[in-house]
Order: structure tokens, then sequence, then C-alpha cells
């Protein structure tokens, strides 16, 4: 039995650990890779900042894989045929599969802004867009477009550089779909002290220059910059399955608890699917990368005869940006309602930390927030993931 997946980011290669753990022999297992050596994206922010050798954002599990047998090829996946159990790359050969497992990741959204082509103007999210920012010298006015996770990584960094930064976030306040209000303005507060400069509930109109953006224009004003980044989010990378007629949900592939979707002998997982909340058990969208690792143990065990179905995912993140620790563990007041639960935040604001927790009408505790400069103690986090696990067990 010939086992194929399309992907080698962390979804797909620690599927393939965990098959291999569970017998597969490694020459059965067929690793379909657009870039190589296989990265992880998390590191991309580190290794700006620090300086450290980007050797340092590959993927330590290849060369075991390699070992055990595991066959990559360097390719991109450009169709499926499921009737025929064969998926076609770009160059038009055909893979022949008994399991197909799909993990071909997101790519960044490119907002509809005029001047978002020009030369300056990136975003950051693979090895080569570190690369050209590691070339740029010191002492350059960088606008970043959108404050979620991926413009405070870039954020960070390049402050941590010498530059002058500023976030332009469209929505009233930074990291919208991680923080609540109130803490992320706690945020904002401690980020301005270290320099960044922060704009929320400012639009991005236009991007002005000849071969290069000059100037950022807005609802609000006009300001000049040096360079851009995109971060405005991502959007899930199944352009290519559209003929094949598997079940998509919001673009992204809609799987049962068991990572298996509509399509028989195909699984999917990571930034390309969907997944499913561990409080409300309602499908929701959340491009993490722990959530692939998570499904990657359940695709292997499914796969080879265990087939207990996931309960689903308690997000929990954890981010530094400058200074500044961020850890979040369950739902955020504002998740929680767009899935359907009426929820409270209560916070608790000291000189170097803001905490918050939010809780359901009844009391139970759905979700903690954490915001500090001092060292971090994650044993409190750890307290509420247990009590959210125990609760909706």
């Amino acid at each position: 039995m010939d086992y194929v997946i399309i992907g080698g980011g962390v979804g797909g290669l620690y599927t393939a650990y965990y098959l291999l753990k569970e017998g597969v022999p490694g020459e059965r297992l067929h690793i379909v890779t657009q870039e190589w050596p296989p990265y992880t994206r998390h590191r991309l922010g580190e290794i700006l900042e620090s300086g450290s050798p980007i050797d340092n954002a590959y993927l330590g599990i290849v060369p075991h894989l390699k070992r055990a047998g595991v066959e990559f090829i360097i390719s991109r996946a450009t169709g499926l045929d499921p009737s025929e159990k064969k998926v076609i790359i770009d160059n038009g050969k055909g893979i022949s599969y008994d399991e197909l497992i799909i993990s071909t990741g997101a790519s960044p959204f490119i907002p509809p802004i005029k001047g978002v082509h020009l030369s300056n103007v990136s975003t950051f999210y693979d090895i080569k867009a570190l690369e050209e920012l590691i070339k740029v010298k010191k002492s350059l006015r960088i606008t970043i477009i959108g404050g979620g996770l991926v413009g405070l990584a870039a954020a960070s960094a390049l402050r941590r550089r010498g530059h002058r930064v500023i976030i332009l976030e469209r929505l009233p306040y930074l990291l919208p779909t991680v923080l609540d209000e109130f803490p992320a303005r706690i945020l904002s507060d401690y980020l301005r002290g270290e320099g960044v400069h922060i704009t929320c509930g400012e639009e991005v109109k236009e991007l002005v220059g000849g071969k290069r953006a000059q100037y950022v224009r807005t609802n609000s004003g006009i300001r000049g910059t040096d360079l851009v980044i995109l971060a405005t989010g991502v959007r899930p990378e199944t352009k290519w399955l559209e003929d094949s007629g598997i079940e998509l949900g919001r673009g992204a592939i809609k799987i049962d608890r068991r990572a298996r979707t509509s399509l028989s002998n195909v699984h999917a997982l990571g930034d390309a699917a969907l997944s499913h909340d561990y409080i409300t058990g309602r499908e929701v969208y959340r491009p993490l990368g722990f959530i692939a690792a998570h499904y990657a143990k359940v695709v292997a065990k499914d796969l080879t005869g265990d087939s207990r179905a996931s309960k689903g995912i308690i997000p929990t993140l954890y981010e530094r940006v400058l200074d500044v620790h961020i850890i979040r563990v369950g739902l955020s007041m504002a998740e929680a309602s767009s899935l359907g639960l009426s929820s409270e935040v209560f916070c608790d604001k000291t000189a170097d930390r803001v905490e918050c927790w939010v809780k359901e009408a009844g009391g139970a505790k759905l979700g903690y927030e954490l915001i500090t400069k001092d060292f971090v103690r994650r044993n409190k986090a750890w307290d509420v993931y247990t009590d959210i696990r125990d609760t909706f067990a």
C-alpha cells in the first residue's frame, strides 16, 4: 500500500513520522513538496531578529525520514483525480496512491490594493522573504500592513535590527483573532514603549510610487515609506483541488473527527483544512502549526487501524514580541461569541502584566489571556487548559 503525502510542512512530515512509528515501511511513503529543504515558518521571525543561520528554520525530522526510506518528490500538486486515485504534479505526471494525505498549507493573502506589486513590497512567509529582509540596511522606514501574528513577528525582528517600524491594522486593535480588546490595547502600549508605531482602525487604500512604493495612502492620510510588508492573513492552498469534487468550507477542506475528507481514501490536515473546536465541536479555520501536529497523529492512527475520533482542539498559543510575552489558552471572548457562546471577560492588571479570564455565562472557564514583560509562569495557563479539557470532555 502506497501513502502519498502532499505538502512538506509540519503536517505532512509529522504524518510520515507517525506512520513510521505505527509500522508503515518507509519505502511506502512518498512526500510531494515544493520547498526544499522543508522548513517551519514559525522560526522566520526569530532568525531575522537574532541573526542566527537560516538553516535553523529547516525541519530536523527530514534526515530521519530519509534514512527510513521515505521518498521526497520535489514538485507541486496541480490536480487530483480521485476516480483513478492519482495526483497530478507540475510536470504532468500522475502519482498513484492507495491513501492520500493532503497538507498543502496556506498562502499569503494579497489584498486588492493598488501598488502591492511594486518592487519593495513583500510578504513575510517564506525563506526567500527572510533572505531579502536580512539584506536590508538599517534605519529604514518599514510599514507593516496587518497586526496579526505574522505582522508582529516581523515588527519585533525589524525593530531589533534598528528599523523604524509602523504597523497599520484595519481593525480596532492588534491580534484581533487572538486577543480581546483590553489585553490587546495593553500590548500596543508595551510595543509603543519599545519604539514601534501602531495605528489601528486605519485602512490602506493605495501604495504610491513608480517602481517602488514611496508612500502609503490610507483612509486618514499619507505617509512615507522605504519598504512595505504585507501581513494580511493567509488563505488555504486548495485551488489545485477545485475539479476534484472534494468538499470545502471557507476555502478549506472539510474533515471529520478522524481527518477524513469527503473523498474515499483521502485525509487532510493543517492550514489547508478546517478543524474542530474542543469546546463547541464546531468547525473552525485556525492556521496554526500545533494543530497540524495534532492531526498528523490522528491521521496516522486512523490509517493504521486506530480510528478513535479527535475531540477537537483547545487553542494554545505562546509568542514573544520584543520583550513582551503573549499567552492564550482556549477561546477569547470574541471567538466564543463567533461560535455561539455567551461569555464575559475578567481582567486583572498590575504594573507588569494583564491577565484575563474568559468565562461562560454559567461560570465555566473558556479561555485565558496573558500579556506581560515579566518572567512567564505557564502553570496558570496549564491549569486553565486542564480545566477546559475536563469541563468539556
